[in-house]
């Protein structure tokens, strides 16, 4: 079965966080059961372009992506010579696979699938969440009266990475197929360093979505208990939040100690993972969570909103699922940091509970839905 991926970005376009993360897991995963993956991408990456060829193919862990030059350098990645690869070849491919929705490329793969008479599936990621169509709202709705609203209607599937976030795509298309396939993560051995018993880690995007404020609020509470509590932040910050936050941190008493290491990837993540007591999460809208998952492959707790779907933590004890408040999140960080002695069940918990996100049983599952939705389109004649 040949498979073509389009996304607006691709690895190593990890500025873009867990989907950059994500997509390529999934494509890796699928390649090793058999699937002939392609993947169609541009070179964005920010405001600038990635070091990649956009003149061929190339191979990254057995999977062929070909980047294409994309301009101008906004995140609306448009692309001419992308436009013209899906026009010339989708008809070469069994399915296509469009991740993402506002953007350009997701919208010319879309319309070159229905062309080419093959069918083709969305992942939103996130983006029909009530708060991210919330977010810029005046930019996108128009475009999803004029564009995209057609572009999902017109899909073979949609395809959530949890039910929280298929239960917002039912309420847009009640009538639509839905595939539900979580995003995973490979076999961690968590590298030998030592935990500090009073260090918070928030890993990902610095973005208003995130709930950053939240978080130094709640760590503000909890140095009245703790006073030497640390909360180390990671992640790029391409929207300026990060003086947001600094400017919050200087008006809070008592004063959280937080710390910000900028964009951090590769070994020196699960180090900071695995070296963190807890990992929070107090984010307005997620639909996944691949920093949750990472965190708990470390054996990492995670404190999160019940905006982000995994209320598994507290069925599991791996973790709190609780209200976003900045209260609720200085109670359950309080509680873990505590008593350490009592978070070994909970790391336990944690690392069992991520086993059983394995990308090699994921990418089996996805295969076999793309030969599901792939059969039930030609059987249908359309």
């Amino acid at each position: 079965m040949r498979v073509l991926h389009v996304v607006p970005s691709y690895f190593p376009a990890v500025r873009y966080g867990g989907p950059i993360v994500s997509v390529r897991g999934l494509c890796e995963a699928l390649a090793r059961t058999g699937v002939e993956v392609d993947v169609a991408t541009t070179d964005a990456d920010g405001p600038r372009d990635l070091d990649v060829p956009t003149d061929r193919w190339t191979e990254l862990g057995g999977v062929r992506v070909r980047y294409f030059h994309r301009w101008p350098r906004i995140d609306f990645a448009a692309s001419v010579p992308l436009t013209g690869f899906l026009f010339a070849e989708t008809r070469t491919y069994d399915l296509v696979h469009v991740v993402g929705v506002f953007s350009y490329p997701s919208l010319m793969a879309g319309a070159a699938a229905r062309s080419a008479g093959v069918p083709y599936l969305i992942s939103p990621r996130g983006s029909l969440e009530p708060w991210a169509l919330s977010h810029k709202r005046w930019k996108k709705v128009p475009y999803w009266g004029i564009f995209e609203r057609r572009n999902l209607e017109h899909a073979a599937a949609i395809h959530a990475t949890s039910a929280v976030e298929a239960r917002s795509v039912r309420a847009l298309f009640p009538e639509s197929r839905i595939i539900i396939s979580p995003n995973g993560v490979d076999a961690v051995t968590p590298p030998a360093v030592v935990r500090s018993q009073r260090q918070v880690v928030f890993l990902g995007r610095l973005h208003r979505k995130k709930g950053l404020d939240i978080l130094v609020r709640a760590m503000s509470l909890v140095a009245r208990e703790i006073p030497d509590a640390e909360t180390v932040v990671a992640g790029p910050d391409d929207e300026g939040e990060w003086p947001r936050i600094e400017a919050l941190v200087a008006t809070l008493s008592p004063r959280p100690r937080v710390r910000y290491l900028g964009p951090v990837n590769g070994d020196e993540r699960w180090r900071l993972l695995a070296s963190s007591a807890v990992f929070a999460l107090p984010t307005h809208s997620e639909n996944f969570g691949i920093a949750v998952l990472e965190a708990l492959a470390c054996g990492t707790p995670a404190v999160v909103s019940r905006n982000c779907p995994w209320e598994v933590l507290e069925e599991r004890g791996a973790g709190r699922w609780i209200e976003n408040s900045p209260e609720r999140f200085a109670a359950a960080i309080a509680e873990l940091l505590k008593e350490p002695s009592r978070t070994q069940a909970k790391r336990d918990a944690a690392r069992a509970l991520a086993a059983e996100y394995s990308w090699a049983t994921i990418g089996r599952e996805m295969a076999s839905r793309y030969r599901e939705v792939a059969a039930s389109k030609s059987e249908s004649g359309s």
